[in-house]
């Protein structure tokens, strides 16, 4: 934009209507590839056109120069005059509910067509003036107009929306936005740390466990994830976890227990005699119950006694093949995790992928074929219990009196 087009701007919005100025802004508008623009500031230039036409479209070009504030709210209408009642800096509360009224107005009555660069500009305008709530029916209309051409939010966007709708303590609206988010950009943190929050807002301590872990895979570093994930792990009354996470020592209970099934992991791993007076048996998995599998499942284990056996093995050399163990509905997923990477050794943590999750995933966890099933677990959801299906090669349940593992085809 030059001198001339500038001048023959500022004198369209005082008022001058010789025809070389509608002209002038035709040449400018063309030279930018505004085609259309050009067409109709040359027809202009011909016919001159109300003032109802000319104030929104020379607001539309001061806009693009970033001069939202160059005509009086008074010369426009609908979203025009909208747009400058928010361009100010510092709005009186008087302001910002006559904005919002007259957004409610043009909302209610036969509105022209808003574009989604003008749409975002207005929201951005209401989150400056921190007003979250108009912003929100804003972008609702982007909703309504992507889902009639078929396309989606960007993750931008349904970050933005998920954001103000938190604002406004709407945040059941708000998790379905983040999860949104998350699914068209999986590497994104901030999405996971709301989520975790939206979790222990719905009593839900495991599943915010499981969105801070994620975050601390990507970032050992984050600031905010330990202190959410150890209040997700006192709400789950995780206390080996809670320990593991704090560097304090276990319970005394914990203590005993591990020593009760390093003992049998001993006596069936070396070899080592039975002691003359016997602390109460632990039952570890047998090996044919998971020698030749590579997709195995725990379900609801609080330590790892029923894999020790397992893991020593996978530290043997001629064991080379990838397995992958997934980690299901622990109430110790800490825990759980570290007790199988100190058994399996840095070697075979390295072939082995363990992946931890609150629940049953149906797109994941298709592809096992050997589940275990942990003494006292959470019953399994009914897409993973189907034994009649045929979908478990194997499955075995951990049984009491006396303690032993159970095959069920």
């Amino acid at each position: 934009m030059n001198a001339d087009h500038l001048q023959a701007l500022e004198q369209l919005s005082a008022g001058q209507s010789d025809p070389h100025l509608f002209a002038c802004i035709a040449r400018w508008r063309l030279a930018c590839g505004d085609a259309e623009g050009a067409g109709q500031w040359h027809y202009w230039s011909l016919d001159h056109p109300p003032q109802s036409e000319l104030n929104p479209a020379l607001a539309r070009l001061w806009r693009t120069l970033g001069r939202h504030d160059r005509l009086a709210p008074a010369q426009l209408e609908g979203w025009d005059h909208l747009a400058a009642l928010l361009a100010g800096a510092e709005l009186t509360p008087e302001q910002l509910a006559s904005a919002q009224a007259l957004q409610l107005l043009v909302l209610q009555g036969e509105r022209p067509p808003l574009g989604s660069d003008q749409l975002l500009e207005l929201v951005a305008a209401w989150k400056r003036h921190r007003c979250p709530a108009p912003a929100v029916d804003l972008l609702n209309l982007l909703v309504a107009f992507y889902a009639s051409r078929g396309q989606v939010l960007s993750s931008q966007t349904a970050n933005a929306l998920a954001e103000l709708l938190e604002q406004l303590e709407r945040y059941d609206e708000a998790q379905p936005w983040w999860e949104h988010s998350l699914s068209l950009d999986q590497g994104q943190l901030w999405p996971r740390m709301r989520l975790a929050h939206q979790a222990l807002r719905c009593g839900h301590p495991a599943m915010a466990v499981y969105y801070t872990q994620l975050v601390l895979a990507a970032d050992p570093q984050h600031r905010w994830a330990p202190p959410l994930q150890q209040q997700a792990l006192v709400a789950m009354g995780a206390r080996g976890s809670l320990a593991l996470c704090n560097g304090a020592d276990w319970p005394a209970s914990w203590q005993r227990r591990e020593a009760q099934w390093r003992q049998a992991l001993n006596q069936q791993w070396h070899g080592d005699p039975i002691p003359t007076r016997p602390s109460r048996p632990v039952a570890l998995l047998p090996p044919q119950a998971w020698q030749g599998r590579q997709q195995l499942a725990l379900w609801g284990a609080r330590d790892a006694h029923a894999l020790a056996g397992w893991a020593m093995a996978q530290r043997q050399p001629q064991q080379n093949q990838p397995i992958t163990l997934w980690l299901l509905a622990s109430p110790e997923p800490l825990l759980l995790e570290h007790q199988l990477r100190q058994l399996l050794g840095e070697a075979a943590t390295a072939r082995v992928r363990l992946l931890s999750c609150p629940y049953w995933q149906g797109n994941h966890h298709a592809e096992v074929d050997t589940l275990f099933v942990a003494h006292r677990a959470p019953a399994l959801p009914p897409e993973a219990d189907q034994s009649g299906a045929g979908r478990y090669q194997q499955r075995w349940w951990e049984r009491t009196k006396p303690h032993r593992w159970e095959c069920q085809p």
